[in-house]
C-alpha cells in the first residue's frame, strides 16, 4: 500500500486515479469528522463533498509540514465553522443509524434516547466551544493539534474545553441525566 506522500507526489504529477485512491482512503474519516461537527447525516454529506473538492483544488499547496489527516482536520473543521456561522442551532436526527450494543429494545431504546440527548445538548453549545470540544473528546486530538488545527494558542484551546464541557454537563444535567 503506497504511502500518503506517495499518492500526494503522484496526485501533483496529474495522477487522478492517485488522488481517488487518496480520498477513499480518508473518506470514512472526513465524513465522520463533518457529522460530529454539524450534527446531521445529510449536512455532513455535503459538507464532505465540498472537502473533496477543497482537498483536490489545494494539493499544489499542501507542503507536507504535517500528515495529510492533520491537513483534512483543518479543512473538514474550517469548512464546518463557515458553515456553522451561517446557520442557526437545530436540533438534529440521529438519521435512524444503530447505535452499538446488545440486541435487547429496551437497552437499544435507552441508548437511541441517551445518544439524542448528547447529540441535543451537544448541539446546544456555542459553534467555538462545540467544535474544540468535539476535537478533544470525539476525535481524541490534542490540545496541541486543536490549537495548530484552528489557528488559537493553546490557552483558548484549554478554556473553550473546560467552557464546553461545563456547559455540556449543565445541559445534560438539566435534562434530567445523571452525569
Amino acid at each position: 500500500m503506497e504511502e500518503d506522500a506517495d499518492l500526494l507526489a503522484l496526485c501533483r504529477a496529474g495522477d487522478e486515479q492517485a488522488f481517488e485512491v487518496l480520498l477513499t482512503r480518508h473518506s470514512r474519516f472526513i465524513f465522520n469528522l463533518s457529522y460530529r461537527l454539524l450534527g446531521n447525516a445529510a449536512d455532513a454529506e455535503e459538507l464532505a463533498q465540498e472537502a473533496a473538492v477543497r482537498f483536490y483544488q489545494s494539493l499544489g499547496r499542501f507542503r507536507g509540514e504535517v500528515t495529510v489527516r492533520s491537513w483534512l482536520y483543518r479543512l473538514v473543521t474550517n469548512l464546518a465553522v463557515d458553515r456553522l456561522r451561517r446557520r442557526t442551532p437545530v436540533e438534529v436526527e440521529l438519521d435512524g443509524a444503530a447505535l452499538p450494543g446488545g440486541t435487547d429494545p429496551q437497552e437499544e431504546a435507552e441508548r437511541r434516547e441517551t445518544a439524542a440527548m448528547v447529540r441535543r445538548a451537544l448541539n446546544a453549545l456555542p459553534r467555538e466551544e462545540r467544535v474544540v470540544l468535539v476535537l478533544r473528546d470525539l476525535e481524541d486530538r490534542s490540545y496541541q493539534e486543536i490549537a495548530a488545527i484552528l489557528d488559537l494558542n493553546l490557552g483558548t484551546v484549554k478554556s473553550r474545553i473546560h467552557r464546553a464541557r461545563r456547559g455540556l454537563r449543565e445541559r445534560l444535567d438539566g435534562e434530567g441525566g445523571t452525569w
